[in-house]
């Protein structure tokens, strides 16, 4: 799975081919455009703090199956050429409650940082075709 997942990113982002879907939203600013400043984490945060972070919105979506849930938001590097790429695949206990955008600060984040991020999407419990094990396989 992660072969064809290395293969749809390689042939989107950096081929540039006609699979990379570009989302792009109103009034949005987006990762390469600007900056977001952090305040430094003195303790354990609880979900609300997590959700109220400041973040950009992601680049581009690469969409890498036939389901709505089978895509990666793509955040890029700020003013540099990558130092490297995550492909990040958000937790959540396989539960459809806890889906990709509570990992949206973080992806801002690394972006900032000079990483290409590819933050993965996917069906998890609660969603057709979704839940533990399925879900290794969505």
């Amino acid at each position: 799975m992660l072969q064809k997942f290395l293969r749809i990113f390689l042939s989107s982002v950096l081929l540039q081919t006609s699979t990379c879907i570009v989302a792009v939203g109103s009034g949005a600013t987006y990762a390469a455009e600007s900056e977001v400043t952090y305040e430094p984490v003195v303790s354990n945060v609880n979900f609300d703090q997590v959700i109220s972070l400041p973040f950009t919105a992601s680049d581009r979506t690469i969409v890498y199956g036939d389901d709505p849930l089978q895509f990666g938001e793509v955040w890029s590097p700020v003013g540099t050429a990558p130092r490297g790429l995550i492909i990040f695949v958000h937790g959540g206990c396989w539960l459809n409650e806890f889906d990709l955008q509570y990992s949206y600060a973080m992806s801002t984040a690394l972006a900032q940082a000079g990483y290409l991020v590819w933050s993965l999407e996917y069906r998890r419990t609660g969603d057709a075709g979704g839940g533990w094990h399925a879900g290794a396989n969505t």
